[in-house]
């Protein structure tokens, strides 16, 4: 997700807000610094070699895995509200498993959401 470090599952994952954390061999894990750095990265629209930013991948079908801090926040990042389908009664504070789509705008709005 380049410019949405919040959406990351790479940022997600290497910060251990996703599972399984990585690097998978670890731990050690990455140092604050090295996430900083792969954060910033994808921030700023994961560039490739020749400065070009990645295209925001829209209407691209997203899983993502972290902890409800709210009914329409995943961690650091906000989803859209819409009517989504919740199994397993996710509630505030448990570990879920959100499927969603990706908008123009970089939001991802959900259209599942269980606990795992």
């Amino acid at each position: 997700m380049p410019g949405q470090p919040a959406a990351s599952e790479l940022v997600r994952r290497t910060r251990g807000q996703a599972r399984p954390r990585m690097p998978f061999d670890g731990p050690p894990w990455l140092a604050d610094d090295e996430i900083a750095l792969i954060t910033e990265w994808v921030r700023q629209g994961a560039r490739n070699a020749e400065g070009r930013p990645a295209p925001l991948p829209v209407g691209a079908e997203v899983r993502l895995h972290g902890t409800l801090q709210g009914p329409w926040q995943l961690d650091d990042l906000a989803l859209v509200p819409s009517p989504s389908r919740r199994d397993r009664s996710p509630g505030v504070g448990g570990y879920a498993e959100v499927r969603g789509r990706v908008q123009a705008d970089g939001g991802v709005v959900p259209h599942r959401v269980r606990g795992r």
